[in-house]
């Protein structure tokens, strides 16, 4: 949902009809007089539910939550492509409800083990950026996930981060299975111990010792070989776990790092500049949303220009112009060293926003996936790889 959650909007968007559903396999409300209300009734059934436990409340809370996260087209998209893996047709029933919070939360309701398949991965798409890498250098395998190599990353997992950071002696790990043999491992080892001030069930405030998980994601492509990686850490940390899942999940020696193809950015920042489309029908339009440029003399540093993500395409060409000296610039030799895109993807007929960012010298945030791919393979003939683009 675009707006900010609460438990009274969330009543109010959803169908009182799920509800009722979702309440009843729950044994809860039964005495509201369901037949009686009509759509504007949301409030009753919301203080009807006030007056449950803080127990079962937060029990709810966590799903209502889960489910308005998920209630965005992105979310709707991870949620189809997780019931076309399970072999479950849900777009007939999702046909009948008009709202993106109703239909998220009917798969709740009636596909369990598609929403919360679907909630693990859209979660993981959604985590901070920076930490995800993709190495594109590993062979298409088959990899062993049986239990016992399962336990045995584990305990590595476990073995490294202790001995390195003194945590993470506790380690879950859960697999799954994305569309087109991507293998995703979701593994939670624990973080360091913290004091947090919580409530009990009866609403009294106390210290409660509590050692949380933090989130180490491997995905690999079985395909294609290729291997994204979302670890918090620098490069030794990142190489350690990528060594870890490649010798026990791969059977294989993690190979040194291939030396990438670079990026070439400083043709974009001239008007005269166009995205050819190779695919119009796959790939509708593109638009430059910031630039930032370096300026390598002492005293000086970085220049970032945001355009208006409401305005022309042209605003940001408008901005550099308007506001920087383009002489002085060119003397003190700026370059182009990050660009954030937009572009407009076409995906059964409808159109999805998609917003990425290359950095200099060989840094891009698009994901592996066949949609991504669509934009990186227009890379070269936007002058991004080789510097010539089309002008």
């Amino acid at each position: 949902m675009a707006s900010q959650y609460t438990t009274k909007r969330f009543f109010q968007k959803v169908d009182l009809s799920l509800l009722r559903i979702y309440f009843a396999e729950r044994g809860e409300l039964q005495d509201l007089e369901w037949d009686n209300l009509e759509l504007g009734d949301w409030n009753r059934v919301y203080k009807a539910w006030t007056q449950l436990s803080e127990a079962s409340r937060a029990e709810s809370e966590q799903w209502f939550r889960a489910t308005w996260a998920l209630a965005v087209r992105e979310g709707l998209l991870v949620i189809f492509d997780e019931a076309e893996y399970h072999g479950v047709d849900i777009r007939k029933p999702l046909s009948e409800y008009a709202g993106l919070l109703p239909k998220a939360f009917w798969v709740y309701l009636k596909q369990k083990v598609v929403f919360e398949k679907a909630w693990r991965l859209f979660r993981a798409d959604s985590l901070n950026g920076r930490y995800w890498k993709i190495r594109t250098d590993l062979p298409a395998c088959r990899p062993d996930l049986g239990h016992d190599v399962r336990k045995m990353l584990r305990h590595e997992i476990e073995k490294y981060y202790w001995s390195t950071q003194e945590r993470g002696n506790n380690c879950n790990i859960e697999v799954y299975r994305r569309p087109g043999d991507v293998h995703a491992l979701f593994c939670y080892p624990s973080d360091y111990a913290d004091t947090a001030l919580v409530y009990d069930d009866d609403g009294k405030l106390q210290s409660k010792r509590q050692r949380a998980a933090f989130d180490l994601i491997f995905q690999y492509h079985e395909r294609t070989g290729a291997l994204e990686v979302y670890v918090q850490g620098g490069k030794k940390v990142r190489q350690a776990v990528e060594e870890i899942f490649c010798r026990l999940i791969l059977k294989l020696e993690l190979p040194e790092l291939p030396t990438r193809r670079g990026y070439h950015l400083n043709h974009l920042a001239h008007r005269g500049f166009r995205f050819r489309l190779l695919d119009p029908g796959r790939l509708k339009a593109v638009r430059i949303r910031s630039l930032r440029l370096n300026v390598a003399r002492p005293g000086y540093g970085r220049i970032t220009i945001e355009s208006d993500v409401r305005g022309r395409r042209s605003d940001i060409y408008d901005l550099l112009e308007s506001h920087l000296n383009q002489a002085e610039l060119q003397r003190v030799g700026a370059t182009v060293s990050r660009v954030e895109f937009e572009v407009v993807l076409v995906r059964d007929d409808e159109e999805e926003t998609v917003r990425f960012a290359i950095t200099e010298p060989d840094l891009c945030n698009l994901k592996e996936n066949p949609e991504h791919q669509v934009i990186k393979d227009h890379f070269e003939t936007w002058g991004l790889l080789d510097g010539a683009g089309d002008v």
